[in-house]
């Protein structure tokens, strides 16, 4: 039992540290998947720690299964299932046709001929949230050149395919772009090299011809595994890639790119103290956000915290993780909607598993000038020039490499910007942390900036209890139109106007917003955002090669791991 909540703990801090992932959204269907978190911890001896959270509502059936599959040499042992602090019992005979009452709070592995399947009982009709623990040997995969890992975390034919998916690598040491190469493959989504871990979110929500496969490159030599593969990683790599939008590009590693893989090994020859000097920083950081927090509860402030820009506070923000660029542009976007100088049309797609098409409309595009910042005046002329001639800028659609080098480079200009503004006004002090490898930058909110920080905090406390303490019997529409905007930046928009119209059933009549125009921002900014992950490398083509960025909804065939189906039944 203390070793399950041991691990549990470890895997609820790994997601504590992806900054903002964002709530899912509650559905009408009953019986549902809601989200799915997985976290990958991969081992000196190839062997891997998968930790699940699952969080459903269910509402037939008597058991969960995973089916997991095409396995090579590997093996699955020491499954473990919890919910709520309490560990589910293991059953070796596991009957499938005992009543859900029987299974209740039991759990086991069941071997098949081509696999196994991970079986756990629902319980009781309703709400869970399921931690999965279980371990995979030969987790990674030996090539003649390198190693990988390429696994199906998620499968195709799940009849409870889930809506949010977050998927985390982690190794005893930091992963980037200088040592390894990712893709992605099977969901509509973004996979990154965040914080020395991989991660990969989905965009969209999964149906049951969705999967997700992560491949990455590891240099040779990284880890002990058995399992060994008389292949090379171009082989490997070519049949990933095909049916997948990646594109056909050859990537053969040369006799440079070896040495270049090789090199960092170097660097990393104290990995166990990096590994503990990190974990001891995120949480100290983590505590920090926490009492933080904590000092402002029960504290309010009904007036917008900042009556300038968005983005001169915006580094506060992001320094305590309030926000990112999702929620910068998404504020933007109901800004320019309220003065007419965007707006967004969504069209369902026709189809079994239809989707929405949101295709942004630009006006007055003559009149850019007018606009006084500089950073939104940017962001403007981004999607102006993205735009083209039609002033239409369809989501999904692939930006130019110069687009995207412009988006990433405005990216960091806005944090540069905000943090030097504060600087300049006295509000933020900066402080070199002397590190293992390099001197660290860190900002701290001095006493002249605490009663900014203070107002961000009481009003976000404001919005979270608005419908509990706003006492007026009239409303005025364009305060809380603003109030959107800032509730936008805070990535809290769809709290704040299901409040609203709690509060005031018309408001949404009265409002410039539409029904439906939240939604369809937040979406519209995820995806303007993830155009930028193309150039944080400096080449739209990074995708492709390995560096990093959106997914292919198809391809990754010859994967480890899963197979299809699973769920419930």
């Amino acid at each position: 039992m203390q070793k399950f909540k041991n691990a549990l703990t470890v895997f609820l801090f790994i997601f504590s540290i992806i900054i903002f992932i964002p709530i899912a959204n509650v559905h009408a269907d009953d019986h549902r998947l809601d989200q799915l978190f997985i976290h990958t911890y991969i081992h000196s001896n190839g062997s891997a720690t998968i930790s699940e959270y699952r969080n459903a509502h269910l509402t037939e059936g008597t058991e969960n299964y995973d089916v997991i599959e095409n396995l090579g040499k590997s093996q699955i042992f020491s499954f473990e299932v919890g919910e709520h602090g309490l560990l589910y019992e293991y059953i070796e005979d596991w009957n499938i046709n005992a009543t859900r009452e029987e299974k209740t709070f039991k759990n086991s592995i069941l071997k098949t001929d081509d696999g196994y399947e991970l079986v756990w009982g629902i319980g009781e009709y309703g709400h869970h949230e399921y931690h999965i623990r279980y371990v995979v040997t030969d987790f990674i995969k030996q090539l003649e050149d390198s190693q990988i890992l390429f696994w199906r975390f998620i499968n195709d034919e799940m009849n409870t395919p889930p809506k949010e998916i977050v998927i985390v690598i982690e190794t005893e040491r930091p992963l980037s772009n200088e040592t390894e190469k990712i893709w992605g493959f099977g969901f509509e989504g973004n996979v990154d090299f965040e914080d020395g871990v991989v991660v990969a979110r989905n965009e969209e929500p999964l149906d049951t011809s969705n999967y997700a496969t992560i491949l990455i490159q590891f240099p040779d030599g990284e880890f002990a595994t058995g399992d060994i593969l008389n292949k090379t990683f171009a082989e490997v790599r070519e049949g990933a890639l095909d049916g997948s939008d990646y594109g056909k590009r050859d990537d053969s590693m040369s006799k440079e790119d070896y040495i270049f893989l090789l090199l960092p090994l170097l660097v990393f020859a104290g990995p166990v103290i990096i590994v503990i000097y990190n974990i001891r920083k995120r949480l100290k950081e983590s505590k920090r956000l926490k009492k933080i927090r904590k000092s402002y509860k029960g504290q309010y402030n009904r007036e917008l915290p900042y009556k300038r820009n968005f983005i001169e506070v915006f580094f506060i923000l992001q320094n305590d993780r309030i926000a990112i660029f999702n929620q910068l542009i998404n504020a933007y976007l109901l800004k320019w909607i309220k003065e007419e100088r965007v707006s967004i049309t969504v069209e369902k797609e026709k189809g079994v598993f239809s989707k929405s098409k949101e295709t942004l409309h630009l006006y007055h595009v003559d009149e850019i000038e007018n606009i006084k910042n500089e950073y939104e005046r940017r962001l403007f002329t981004i999607l102006v020039e993205a735009a083209g001639e039609n002033g239409k800028l369809e989501k999904g659609g692939q930006w130019e490499e110069s687009l995207q080098k412009k988006f990433g480079e405005w990216k960091e200009d806005v944090s540069d910007y905000s943090r030097d503004q504060l600087i300049e006004k006295g509000y933020l002090e900066k402080k070199v942390i002397h590190g293992f490898s390099a001197d660290i930058d860190k900002y701290e909110i001095i006493d002249k900036g605490k009663p900014i920080q203070a107002e961000i905090y009481q009003f976000i406390n404001y919005l979270e209890d608005f419908s509990l303490i706003e006492e007026r019997e009239s409303i005025d529409v364009a305060i809380w139109d603003d109030l959107l905007m800032w509730a936008a930046l805070l990535g809290m928009a769809p709290i704040v106007e299901k409040q609203f119209k709690k509060m005031y059933p018309d408001y949404m009549v009265r409002s410039v917003y539409q029904e439906g125009t939240i939604n369809a921002t937040q979406a519209y900014a995820k995806h303007l955002n993830y155009n930028a992950n193309f150039s944080q490398y400096g080449s739209g083509e990074v995708a492709s090669l390995g560096g990093g960025g959106s997914t292919s909804v198809g391809g990754g065939g010859g994967s480890f791991g899963g197979g299809s189906g699973g769920g419930t039944r």
